[in-house]
């Protein structure tokens, strides 16, 4: 049962309605609920009408002392469950909830304010947090409070219109950014290909041979076994991924694609076909000599050492795709998601259409890409728009 009073304010007078919930069982004291700023007594009785109606059906009970650090507890545990992929759980785990356990997590839930939680955003930019991590925290942030508003917990989502906070770049920032620091030019990747098969291993020249002719994802690449490479009908099969867990070389997974475009069957240059063909019997050489060898069948394995027949680790790869380009004098910070846009580039340089790339790359759409693709085909669509006009004037 609720009750109704009038009070007094600098705006004149207001009616509020109190109502009890029952016995609190952690303090043992009736729990009471005011809610106020109701222009008439009416409007009060309105409103205690349906929030009593949603207390009876589960709803309405707002627990706005909980922790914010118990609630990404309670949200973690479900999401693990909703089937995204492990990678994501791990980053989120590693990255996002760290943080935001740091910065807001012994915040009582009716604490965080829409204002608070964009001052929080703010505070990491300030703190030199890079963009892409603020990002990630306010992705994840909605999240949890998403969840925490679908299951009562809150009676707004103070997330909801936060703003990522971003540097506003300068005039000489804009002038050296380029999209041509987001890939290699065909002359750039001829000499990077070269300086690599004459002077690194067979296993970087097939690694990044490949990566370069196909637009594989890293991920992608390293999960590939070979039964996944038709060398008759000059194909590969991309179905599957490579997770690891704080790069340990023993423990791997395969799991499914990033999306459902992701799993594909692409046609393959005969000169990368060729270049495995000679992994292939390399590996049969080195399995003969060392009877301990991890035979999964992995195309890019390891050839030396304990660890032969593993697959190559992703930080090895990245950081050895850093130290060629720093020998050969090329200072695009390139990184192995990045080198993917070279493939995109190149494509769109021989006039492969856009959706012929992105079913390739297994990419559903990508701004970035987009604007790769825009940019290297810039002057063959200033022509169509030239002859276009030259059609109109005869």
């Amino acid at each position: 049962m609720a009750s109704f009073q009038k009070y007094k304010t600098t705006k004149g007078e207001m009616w509020m309605f109190k109502t009890n919930l029952g016995i609190n069982h952690q303090t043992g004291k009736i729990k009471y609920i005011t809610r106020r700023g109701f222009k008439t007594k009416r409007e009060a009785q309105l409103e205690a009408s349906k929030f009593l109606q949603q207390v009876a059906t589960g709803k309405g009970i707002l627990d706005k002392s909980l922790l914010f650090t118990t609630l990404i507890d309670q949200w973690f545990e479900q999401y693990k469950l909703s089937g995204v992929k492990k990678s994501t759980i791990l980053n989120r785990q590693t990255t996002a909830i760290p943080n935001l356990k740091k910065y807001l997590g012994q915040y009582p839930l009716g604490k965080i304010t829409p204002i608070v939680y964009q001052e929080f955003l703010n505070q990491l930019f300030d703190l030199n947090y890079s963009t892409s991590t603020i990002e990630t925290l306010n992705i994840v942030g909605k999240l949890i409070f998403k969840y925490a508003y679908e299951n009562d917990l809150i009676d707004r989502n103070p997330a909801k219109n936060a703003v990522v906070p971003k540097k506003v770049a300068t005039i000489e920032e804009l002038k050296s950014k380029s999209l041509e620091e987001l890939y290699l030019t065909k002359k750039e990747l001829i000499t990077f290909l070269n300086y690599i098969k004459l002077n690194t291993t067979t296993l970087d020249y097939s690694i990044f041979l490949t990566l370069a002719y196909t637009g594989i994802r890293i991920g992608e690449l390293l999960a590939l076994q070979w039964e996944d490479i038709d060398f008759v009908y000059e194909t590969i099969s991309i179905s599957k991924t490579l997770f690891r867990n704080e790069n340990r070389i023993k423990e791997y997974e395969l799991t499914p694609p990033k999306t459902k475009k992701s799993s594909r069957i692409i046609l393959v240059d005969k000169v990368v076909l060729e270049q495995l063909s000679y992994m292939l019997f390399e590996q049969e050489r080195i399995k003969k000599e060392f009877p301990a060898y991890h035979d999964k069948q992995f195309v890019f394995a390891k050839l030396r050492g304990d660890l032969s027949g593993y697959p190559e680790s992703r930080r090895a790869v990245g950081f050895r795709l850093k130290r060629y380009l720093q020998k050969l004098g090329i200072s695009k910070s390139l990184t192995l998601h990045k080198f993917r846009h070279t493939h995109v580039s190149l494509l769109a340089e021989a006039g492969v259409d856009l959706q012929a790339i992105q079913e390739r790359i297994g990419h559903e759409d990508s701004k970035t890409m987009r604007k790769v693709y825009l940019h290297v085909t810039k002057e063959v669509n200033k022509q169509a728009v030239e002859k276009f006009g030259q059609l109109m004037k005869e």
